[in-house]
């Protein structure tokens, strides 16, 4: 336990710096090395568009490792009503978005694609109609590392990845939501199990 908490501490400790660094898995059955691209948010924002509500974040990635990589990021947004949406383009929200804070975004498809050593790239993640009554907004982020794990090493059980989890709550009602304060209670790396779907939600 004592091992645990000090690997997350130290983890934590390099996100903050922004310096390069390889995860090492866990169970230290196998000296696997694997990369992992800085990543930063801007907290969730909101904008109006056309007379809606438009939940996003801001964010950049930075690649550190050393040599090019390829990055397709997913967004995988849940909240406290039980809403599981993605983020996805919005071309008409990207220029609200750019408007607001004055500086040009990528959209999540042109964030795609193969991210070069040293390259930083800064982009808008744009959730799909997030619900307006939700409170605690839950984002996993795929895409950003290579490290996997598993739980059973000997039978080769028990495949996770390690994702990048974020989870904001915002008191209140759905009135006058883009004006509230809304608070990170959680910023920070997990492993989680394969096999969750990741399509993108219906119209």
């Amino acid at each position: 336990m004592k091992r645990s908490v000090i690997l997350t501490a130290a983890l934590l400790a390099v996100l903050v710096c922004g310096t390069t660094w390889s995860v090492v898995d866990e169970t230290k059955a196998e000296n696997r090395v694997f990369w992992r691209l800085d990543f930063k948010h801007t907290g969730l924002h909101y904008v109006r568009v056309g007379g809606q509500l438009v939940a996003y974040t801001t964010y950049q990635v930075t690649n550190n490792t050393g040599v090019d990589r390829m990055f397709f990021p997913i967004f995988r947004v849940t909240t406290d009503t039980e809403q599981v949406t993605y983020a996805m383009s919005n071309p008409a929200a990207l220029r609200e978005i750019q408007a607001k804070h004055r500086t040009r975004f990528l959209d999540i498809d042109e964030m795609s694609g193969t991210i070069k050593a040293g390259e930083t790239r800064v982009g808008a993640a744009i959730f799909y109609k997030l619900d307006p009554e939700a409170d605690h907004v839950k984002v996993e982020i795929s895409g950003l590392t290579d490290a996997y794990r598993y739980l059973d090493e000997q039978a080769r059980t028990g495949h996770q990845r390690r994702i990048y989890v974020v989870q904001w709550y915002r008191p209140g009602d759905a009135i006058g939501r883009d004006a509230d304060p809304v608070e990170t209670k959680f910023d920070d790396w997990i492993w989680r199990s394969t096999g969750i779907a990741a399509t993108a939600p219906e119209e």
